[in-house]
């Protein structure tokens, strides 16, 4: 009974689903991570948007089977991925294949949820310099590697042309510099006779990711050189708070958190409510996709004190759960491949 239960808790964990149900049956399961056709059966994750998911199950997972016809690839989305990750990994029951996002990475691996990959790279001589030395920082902890990098994600400032030449205003470029972004995004808000705001002059989503930049750009930073003390109460995110306020307190040139409850940012930007937006690079593709007429145009984060170019990758690893590591580990091989992310760049930029 024990195993029947903890085999619908685990199915529930990965699909979402909420359950009320009565044990009636007595029961054993298969663990082996074969399936009835003698192929191993590896399960890997991901999350993103829908037309993402059709990378992995329209291109990725079929030509590895064609080269692996001893493997079968069980695709899993969860938009939830930490939390779900979290559950999965105190139950003993991780995908054996992990898509995890740069900002959670190290906890994955200081949770020892993924397993150190050195000895497999070395075996196959993986070529590390393939990759910006900088990203393997997020991934490795005590000398040891816990997963690939698929992408270098930075942060742009997006924004309408059309906007910049109706208020008569220089486009913006990679000299451009917040106060110059402050002073357009007074000039490019729109109120009708009410005073109701018709369009904002810049929106973006208030969160400690985005926080940070503004941060790093005044020559600060979050946290101290050693990475054990918090500096966020120093002067440069001091200043970089009061910013902030200025662009959504005094000045309303910019959508507050409450605002974009039913309206995310991105969708402001890409309806024309919105003359600048900050955000990843990965939401290019998004936009494109919402707004295939919208001919938006991107830079870099403007410079303050200092000009920061904040990065952030998605990586692939093996779970500390896998039965087959091996296997799993020429899936993550084959997913960072050159020849698999000239695919993922031409498709989601």
């Amino acid at each position: 009974v024990f195993d029947v239960v903890k085999a619908i808790y685990l199915h529930a964990a990965k699909t979402g689903e909420h359950l009320l149900f009565s044990v009636v049956l007595i029961g054993c399961s298969d663990e082996s991570g074969s399936d009835s056709n003698g192929k191993t059966k590896l399960s890997m994750s991901v999350w993103g948007m829908p037309f993402e998911n059709a990378l992995y199950t329209d291109i990725y997972i079929p030509e590895f089977e064609e080269q692996n016809p001893d493997i079968e690839v069980e695709f899993l989305h969860f938009d939830d991925l930490r939390d779900r990750y979290l559950t999965l990994g105190s139950a003993g029951d991780l995908p054996d294949v992990m898509r995890s996002p740069g900002a959670d990475i190290q906890e994955f691996i200081q949770r020892g949820m993924l397993i150190p990959l050195d000895d497999y790279m070395e075996r196959d001589n993986f070529d590390m310099t393939d990759f910006p030395e900088e990203i393997w920082v997020a991934m490795q902890k005590d000398g040891e590697t816990f997963a690939i990098p698929q992408d270098a994600n930075s942060t742009a400032l997006y924004y309408d042309p059309e906007a910049f030449a109706e208020a008569g205003l220089k486009e913006p470029d990679h000299s451009y510099t917040l106060e110059q972004m402050m002073s357009d995004a007074q000039a490019l808000t729109k109120r009708d006779e009410g005073g109701n705001i018709e369009r904002y002059g810049f929106v973006m989503g208030w969160d400690a990711t985005n926080f940070a930049n503004f941060v790093l750009s005044n020559g600060g930073n979050i946290w101290s050189e050693d990475g054990t003390t918090s500096t966020v109460d120093s002067p440069e995110a001091i200043e970089a708070l009061e910013y902030w306020k200025d662009l959504v307190v005094d000045f309303q040139l910019t959508t507050s958190s409450s605002d974009q409850a039913q309206m995310g940012p991105d969708a402001y930007f890409q309806a024309g409510r919105a003359a600048m937006f900050i955000d990843g690079t990965w939401i290019a593709p998004s936009i494109k996709n919402a707004a295939p007429n919208f001919n938006f145009k991107a830079t870099s984060f403007p410079t303050g004190e200092e000009k920061v170019a904040r990065s952030m990758s998605s990586s692939f690893g093996v779970s500390k759960d896998s039965e087959n590591p091996e296997e799993a580990w020429k899936l993550v091989k084959f997913l960072t491949e050159k020849e698999r992310l000239d695919v993922y760049w031409q498709s989601l930029w």
